[in-house]
């Protein structure tokens, strides 16, 4: 019972499949990269200005299951076909595969959460500041099956620098852990979470409140919709950095 009761606390739930498929989500491409130079995530940062004169809802997703699986997604199809050739470019001699699946077919316990951003949003590091792929810092931290999804769309605002004009999105980064051990999941997901400090700079990326439900965050994720109230305002600069598929091989 005491078990139980902090299961609860902490917002972990039990999780099946089943209970998920009867909803209904918008088209998803399973997204297979090759492998690339660091240096072609510029061509990333060039796409997402681009994009940001297509208004849509996008989804980045990194998926582990057996194996690490990545996949793209919009809520307009059109936008989605667009995404994809962007990304094409990026990961050149990519293969793309429509998904028989919405999300990991993982069985037991799920723990989920969200990042906020404290600070200005013009403070998190950029692709100027690594010479290598922050993202790794990320999937290296992953040990169990997992969704992390990046979920963003254009805002009506652009940044005037010296430098030059940056496109403005609001941008959600959720993730669901599952596990047989749900001290096991709730663990990993704070871990995982934790791990995009890698971008802080003078502002910072933390964890919202991981007491809620992790089922009804799940349901937001596969869902792919960005309500008012989700998110945080972002720099295209520094979505770059951290919404991309990982650059470097993963550890299978």
């Amino acid at each position: 019972m005491l078990d139980r009761i902090r299961r609860w606390i902490y917002g972990v739930n039990k999780f099946s499949p089943d209970s998920f498929r009867h909803l209904k989500f918008p088209e998803i491409i399973k997204f297979i990269p090759s492998e690339t130079p660091f240096s072609n995530l510029l061509l990333w940062e060039e796409a997402l200005k681009i994009l940001w004169n297509k208004k849509a809802t996008y989804s980045i997703e990194i998926w582990k299951d057996e194996d690490f699986e990545f996949y793209i997604s919009s809520n307009r199809f059109e936008r989605l076909r667009e995404l994809a050739y962007r990304l094409s470019a990026v990961y050149p001699s990519s293969k793309l595969e429509f998904s028989k699946k919405a999300f990991p077919e993982a069985k037991g316990y799920v723990a989920s959460g969200f990042l906020k951003l404290e600070g200005s949003f013009l403070g998190l590091k950029t692709l100027e500041d690594f010479d290598y792929d922050p993202l790794v810092h990320v999937v290296s931290a992953i040990r169990n099956p997992c969704i992390i999804q990046f979920l963003f769309k254009p805002e009506n605002l652009v940044i005037e620098t010296f430098s030059g004009d940056y496109p403005i999105f609001k941008l959600r980064i959720a993730i669901s852990v599952f596990s047989d051990k749900w001290k096991d999941a709730r663990n990993e997901c704070e871990i995982v979470l934790r791990s995009f400090s890698v971008f802080n700079g003078y502002a910072k990326l933390v964890l919202s409140s991981m007491l809620k439900s992790s089922t009804t965050i799940f349901k937001r994720i596969v869902k792919r919709k960005l309500s008012f109230f989700d998110g945080f305002r972002i720099t295209s600069q520094a979505l770059t950095a951290i919404a991309h598929f990982p650059i470097r091989g993963i550890e299978q």
